[in-house]
């Protein structure tokens, strides 16, 4: 079902960031991810009508905790919000169809993150570095190749240009490229990282931590194009599955590393 699925991950891909912050009756090493993706996807599969558009849009903070399956979330307000927000717009200006978008974008993961963007202002992912704007664009990317993977047999959802998305820079993946010695943090940052205080958004040392894992997975895609260019001269890896492939290290390992930088925002 192309519609329902498109709009499950349109709603979870709109609140996920942030896992960190304790909230009562959630201890933080049990709230993650997977804890949201599981609970939405049991609501969905016991009433798909969870979905309608128009409850999401007049949505309260009990209620979503509901849809979720959890007692509470961290940024519960915005959280809040950003569902409210993708449900409004979608109804506005494509009658409530996340297919409709989809084919608007015409096989193209690049111009569906653009229409991600200008459509919901809570994906627009940025920060000023400098003088210079930089575009993460972390969950816009992360929306698109959430549908292509899981609607990768339905007509429209198989984008031709997946290759030039990036990684999706969080806070996961830059303690695995550091722990693989990857990434070097310089002496203040380790001291603050390390410490868990916290990196306040937009930031010169929260840009470049993710300014620079984009750059590493870049570099990492081109060494692997290399190693194997005489044996499979075609083979295109794409960062998006070297960051899957990280973010699983990052899970599993997680207990063993050290601490992830962090910084309380709705971007990741």
């Amino acid at each position: 079902r192309p519609e329902l699925t498109s709009r499950y991950f349109l709603v979870l891909d709109a609140i996920n960031f942030c896992f960190f912050p304790k909230v009562p009756k959630v201890p933080e090493s049990k709230l993650e991810y997977e804890n949201l993706s599981r609970g939405l996807k049991r609501s969905v599969e016991d009433d798909p009508e969870c979905l309608n558009l128009s409850s999401l849009s007049r949505m309260k903070y009990d209620e979503l905790c509901n849809l979720f399956g959890v007692d509470c979330l961290p940024l519960g307000d915005e959280r809040t919000r950003l569902v409210r927000e993708v449900a409004s717009q979608l109804l506005e200006y494509h009658q409530g169809s996340m297919v409709d978008l989809v084919m608007k974008a015409e096989s193209s993961a690049v111009k569906m993150v653009e229409m991600i963007t200008c459509l919901f202002p809570g994906f627009r992912d940025h920060a000023v570095y400098r003088g210079r704007q930089i575009f993460f664009l972390k969950r816009a990317q992360i929306l698109v190749a959430d549908l292509s993977w899981a609607l990768k047999d339905c007509t429209g959802f198989q984008f031709r240009d997946l290759d030039e998305l990036t990684m999706f820079p969080d806070y996961r993946v830059p303690v695995v490229l550091r722990e693989l010695d990857i990434l070097r943090y310089s002496s203040d940052l380790s001291e603050l990282v390390d410490s868990k205080k916290s990196l306040l958004p937009g930031t010169e040392y929260e840009v470049e931590i993710r300014c620079n894992s984009i750059i590493a997975v870049e570099r990492m895609k081109e060494a692997i194009r290399n190693a194997f260019i005489d044996i499979h001269p075609n083979i295109n890896p794409f960062s998006i599955h070297i960051d899957w492939l990280l973010w699983g290290i990052g899970e599993r390992d997680q207990s063993r590393h050290r601490p992830h930088h962090r910084t309380l925002t709705i971007f990741y």
